[in-house]
C-alpha cells in the first residue's frame, strides 16, 4: 500500500477495510492502528504478522504476514512450553508490534514460527 494512502487512512476501520478490499482473507485478530501502520511501513514487513485467525474445524491458525501473504499453521505446531504452559487458541491476539504470537498465557515468537513453516 503506497505510503500517501496510509497517511490519510487515520480510522483503523478504514485502513483496515482499505487493506482487504482486494483479498479474501480478513483476519478475526489485528494489530492495533499504530502498530499496524508501522509495521505495513516496515522494511521487514513479510517477517512480521499483522493478524490471523484461528480455524477451529482444521486446527490451524492463519496468520496474515505484513505482505499480506498468508501462512496455515496447525495447531500442534505450537507445543507447550518448558514450564508446562500450552497454548489457549480462544485467546488469540498478535502483540509487539507484530513479532509475537500469544495464545493465552503462551507466546510464540513469529520469527521462529517463519522459520520452522514459510517455504523461503
Amino acid at each position: 500500500m503506497p505510503e500517501d494512502t496510509l497517511r490519510k487512512l487515520t480510522d483503523h476501520t478504514a485502513l483496515v477495510e482499505q487493506l482487504f478490499a482486494r483479498t479474501q482473507v480478513r483476519p478475526e485478530v489485528i494489530l492495533p492502528m499504530t502498530d499496524l501502520r508501522a509495521v505495513l511501513q516496515a522494511a521487514n514487513r513479510r517477517d512480521l504478522c499483522i493478524g490471523g485467525t484461528v480455524l477451529w474445524d482444521s486446527r490451524t491458525v492463519t496468520l496474515l504476514r505484513g505482505d499480506l501473504e498468508t501462512l496455515f499453521v496447525r495447531f500442534e505446531a505450537f507445543q507447550p512450553s518448558a514450564a508446562g504452559i500450552a497454548p489457549d487458541f480462544a485467546d488469540f491476539e498478535v502483540i509487539d508490534c507484530g513479532q509475537t504470537l500469544r495464545f493465552g498465557a503462551y507466546e510464540a515468537a513469529f520469527d521462529a514460527v517463519l522459520c520452522e513453516h514459510d517455504a523461503e
